[in-house]
Formats: C-alpha cells, structure tokens, sequence
C-alpha cells in the first residue's frame, strides 16, 4: 500500500519539478524573438488491480513540447517575407524619388534660364554678357545632368553593396540550417521524443531569416529537419547539405551583380525575376524598374536636348558668319564610355571603330556567348532615308534597354531574320523590317531600330544564341559637356547676307529659345511629343507613384504582419501572468506530492512499529 503512494508522491514530485523548470524557462524566454511557449505532456500510469478494482499508481511525463501551429506559422513567415520586399523597396525608391525631387528642381532651372538666355540674346545678339550668359547656363546644364548621374551612381553603388551583403547572409543562414538539421537528427537518435524544442525554434528562425532575404518554399520533413527550395524551386538546404550562394557579374550582364547558386559544383544563375520576395527580391526589382529606368530615361533627356540644340544651332550662323558648331558633346573620353560613339552624323562603319569587348555598362556581350563577334552602337543624329522610310531619327530614341539574340535561321546568309530584340524591362518585341539590316564593309553588319545603330564587327564570327544587351542612353547625363567656349561662336543669326550676318539678326537665337516649349520627345510628331520640362515631370511622376505604391502596399502589410504575428503570439507566445498562476499551481502540487511522500513514511513506520 505504502508502495503505491509513494511511486504517486515521486511521479508526481518529478513531473512538478519538470513543470516548474518549464514555465521558468518560458518566463526567462519572453522576450526572445522566435521563441514559442512550452508545455508538459503528462499521461497517467497505468493502474495496479487491487482486489475487485483499480488502484492509480501516479503520473508519466511523455515529452516537452512547443505550442506550434505549422499553419499560422508558415503565413507569418510568408507575410514577412513580403513585408521586407517592400520595406527595401521603398526604401531605395525613395532615394531616387527624393533625387529627382531635390535635383529636379536645380535641372528644370537650368533649362530654364539656359533658354531664357536665348531669348535674352534674341533681343540683343551681337550682346558679349548675353552670349555668355548662354555659355555659363549652358555649363550648369550640364552639370545639373551630371550630378544627377553622379548621384544615380551612388545609389548603384550602394545598391550593389546592399546585394552583396543580402546573398552573404543567405548563405550563412543556409550554412547555419544544415548545421541544425544534423543536430535535430543526431537528437532524435538519442531521444524517444525527437529534438529539443529550443533546438527546433533555432530552426524556425533560420528558415524565417531566410524568409527575410528571398521567397522560399519549405518542408518539415518528419525527423524533424527542414528542406529548403528558394525562388525558380532550386533547393537551398536539404538535410545536412547547404548549397552556396555568392554574388558574381550576371552572365548576360557582367556589370551587375546578381544572384548565384552552387549544387554539387556546378554554379547557375538563378533568374532575377523569379526572386519575388524579401530583400533580395525587393533589390532586384528596384535596379530593375526603377533605377535602370531612371537612368536611361535621364539619359534620354539629355540626348535630346542636346541633339535638338545642336541641330537648330548648326542651321544658324555666329558672329563671324560661319555656321553653327554643336554647343553639346558627350565625352567619350569617360572610363565607362571607351567603347561607343554616341552620336554620330552618319552612324556609318569605321575602320577605328572599337567594340564591346572593352564596353562599358552600355554594350555588353553574355559570358556564355561562343561565338566572338564584338558589336557597338551609335545613336545618329540626323534622319536617313532609306527607302523612304525615316530611320534613326534621335526622336526614336524611346530610352529602352535591349537584349539582342542573334538565331541562325540556316539560310546560309545572316539577314535581320537571324536577329530577336527584346525590351530588357518589359520584354516587348522589337518589330524589324527588310531595312533593319544592312551588310557593312568586309563581314561587318548594321542593325538599326528604335534609333539605335548597331555595328557588328564581324557577321561570320556569330553563333547561334550568342547574346548580347545594349543600354543606349544608360549614364548619358553623366557624359554631357559643353562644346563651345567663345561666346562669338554662338550661332544667334538665322542667315547670311552677302557673306555676313546681319545686323540684329537674332531669330536663329529665338528660335533655340522657342526649344523649350517645343515638343521633341516620345514622338516623331511634334504634336504628340513631350517638352523637355513635360518629360522630365514623367520621369518623376513615374518614380514617384512607384514609392507611393511601394509605401501604401507596406503599410497594408505591415498591418497584416501584426494581424497575424498577434493570432501565433497568442497561442505560441507566452504569458507572463499565465506562467506567473502556473508557478504558484506546481508549486503547490509539488508540496502536496513531498507531503504524500511523508505520510507514506508515517504509514510505513507504524506498520513496522506493530
């Protein structure tokens, strides 16, 4: 009899100690990130016949475990993976939305009083102060473009960092999860009742790290270990094996960094817009749509005023009656413009011409391509008729970056069927006609679309799906300067008069002043075309409604992470007031379950005192 109370006293002081020790490790976990409550899983022992009956012989403990819901669980995960998309999204956004706010209103002032100027000088154009006036705010112009450059690079600088530095914690988290799983394997052999749920939570947070950082899929499997797919469905973690994730130059764009994934030593790249969520996806999108926009578009901006002011300025004459020079030139002196000439009279062939083996970010060629043709660009200035069909006319320029796939029809020639040209952005097909392509001297061909010229070195050299990605005005503002420094070069008179400019002959400067009312961009038509002011008001117009969307969208989501983080916390997260009963509870029953054992011990002593 004795015995029986006793082994209920013990079981029962055992698993009261065991409960006291769980809820002081829930209180002393509170506040730990990911941490998820724990609790005893008590069974009663069987009973012992007694007679005509059952007599209870006290209480098991089966297992500590987390209070989990694998379904709320996964949807918070997913909703904060979202939620850091957003957050660096609009984070970087914000940044050139703040840029073209900030700089935006140095550039549109120097457009304005660069053609004020103009119309300054119209009233007075043989005036040296006007004249140099017209060279001074022609200067801040172009400098206005450039620091808008200068900046975008900065942000592509930091942008480049901020992926590094994303992919470099997503291989530690990955490298750190199969560390894991071994111990939850190694655990479970040693346990009845699986790995420890501490061991298990370090697991969760390692999967919602990764979460963080780019869009997953997960699976627990049954031991308990976690595998791991991210993005395309290529497997991050499976079992005790991580594979590597490094930042290295795409493939098809050596410029920019992108993401790489190494499984049994083969490395593949895995494809940008296929990274959805988290960090990284919120990254990849933002070079995508908005900074590549943002600088091409810029770019654009800057080609055309240049080609518009330089061409109405060469139908004019200056001071000593020679005619017009360009009053801008894009340098092409600048490190990362060795190898294109950007604009061109002719967009003919030429024997100096070099190509995009030395290219800067503008004309790259795939790492993967086998055959070696080299190409480059021009963007011509002056319309070409062919066929009469205008071509090349800088107003074509849409500000669009390409992929170029060259595809062997097997025809025996290489003629503009061989060629695909897909928008990078979009991927809108570029529509190509018989004119489009041109056989050059020797074996070299010429491309045109959209107002881009593209030169081939060497036609015979191409093999089939050799790639090649072409951002014509990426960094033109950057690159813009002033091309004349003696004010009696400005071309102010519209004509000559026996060899001579007239006297008060300023309509030529009118005339360049009337530019900035003018439409001259998104159409050959100067009816539907923008001004230069109307098109920079869209390129900030644009930026700006995605920061607007990337903040409306991240406040919506921030409100769901906190709907949802609120229903896991209240089953899973821990209560202090709950805990704080539950200690006053096991305590007491542990004294009930000492005190059982004491009068066990009476009992047993008045029985041997008999």
């Amino acid at each position: 009899m004795t015995a029986g109370i006793i082994n209920s006293g013990l079981s029962g002081l055992f698993s009261n100690q065991v409960q006291l020790e769980t809820a002081g490790h829930n209180l002393a976990n509170a506040t730990v990130d990911g941490y998820h409550r724990q609790r005893v899983v008590l069974a009663t022992q069987e009973s012992l016949p007694r007679g005509g009956f059952f007599v209870g012989r006290g209480v098991d403990v089966q297992t500590v475990e987390r209070v989990v819901d694998r379904f709320i669980e996964a949807q918070v995960q997913e909703a904060k993976s979202e939620e850091a998309y957003l957050d660096i999204l609009q984070q970087q956004v914000n940044q050139i939305a703040s840029l073209l706010q900030d700089g935006g209103e140095a550039l549109t002032s120097s457009m304005q009083a660069f053609f004020g100027g103009f119309t300054q000088l119209a009233g007075a154009p043989t005036s040296q102060p006007q004249r140099q006036l017209i060279l001074s705010t022609g200067s801040a112009l172009a400098g206005a473009f450039g620091t808008m450059q200068r900046r975008l690079d900065i942000i592509r600088d930091s942008l480049d960092n901020g992926l590094s530095s994303a992919i470099t914690q997503l291989d530690d988290a990955a490298t750190n999860l199969a560390r894991i799983n071994v111990l939850i394997v190694e655990q479970g052999q040693t346990s009845t009742t699986g790995a420890s749920p501490d061991l298990l939570d370090s697991r969760d947070r390692l999967i919602a790290r990764i979460g963080t950082l780019i869009n997953t899929s997960t699976l627990i499997r049954s031991d308990g270990t976690a595998s791991v797919q991210i993005a395309d469905g290529r497997t991050l973690v499976e079992g005790g094996r991580a594979a590597r994730v490094s930042a290295q130059p795409s493939e098809t764009s050596p410029s920019d960094l992108t993401l790489y994934l190494e499984i049994g030593g083969v490395t593949t790249r895995i494809t940008e817009s296929k990274v959805t969520r988290g960090t990284l996806g919120g990254l990849f999108e933002m070079r995508r749509e908005t900074l590549e926009y943002t600088e091409a578009q810029m770019g654009r901006l800057a080609l055309s005023v240049a080609a518009e002011v330089n061409e109405l300025h060469k139908s004019g004459f200056d001071l000593q009656g020679d005619a017009g020079t360009d009053i801008f030139l894009f340098d092409e002196n600048q490190a990362n413009n060795t190898a294109e000439t950007i604009l061109s009279q002719s967009g003919l062939f030429s024997n100096a011409t070099t190509y995009s083996e030395t290219a800067g970010r503008r004309v790259q060629s795939s790492t993967q391509n086998e055959g070696t043709a080299q190409i480059r660009y021009s963007i011509p200035v002056d319309p070409i008729v062919s066929d009469g069909t205008q071509l090349n006319n800088v107003r074509q320029v849409t500000g669009d970056s390409y992929s170029i796939v060259y595809r062997d029809d097997g025809d025996g020639t290489v003629n503009v069927g061989d060629f695909t040209v897909t928008t990078l952005a979009a991927g809108r097909e570029v529509q190509l006609s018989a004119a489009s392509f041109t056989a050059g001297p020797g074996n070299g061909g010429r491309l045109d679309f959209e107002g881009i010229r593209l030169l081939i070195d060497d036609v015979t050299r191409l093999q089939p799906a050799d790639a090649f990605e072409v951002r014509p005005t990426a960094g033109f503002a950057g690159l813009m300067k002033l091309g004349i420094s003696d004010p009696r070069d400005i071309a102010a008179a519209q004509d000559l008069v026996g060899g001579a400019v007239r006297p008060g002959d300023g309509r030529n400067a009118q005339a360049l002043a009337d530019l900035q009312r003018a439409g001259r961009i998104g159409s050959t038509d100067t009816n539907d075309a923008s001004t230069f002011t109307e098109a920079f008001s869209e390129i900030a117009g644009t930026v700006g409604v995605q920061a607007e969307s990337a903040k409306l969208r991240g406040n919506a989501q921030t409100a769901l992470v906190r709907q949802l983080t609120d229903q896991q916390q209240s089953l899973s997260g821990v209560n202090l007031d709950e805990e704080a009963a539950s200690l006053l509870r096991f305590q007491q029953a542990y004294q009930a379950s000492a005190k059982l054992i004491a009068i066990a011990g009476t009992l047993l002593q008045s029985i041997l005192e008999i």
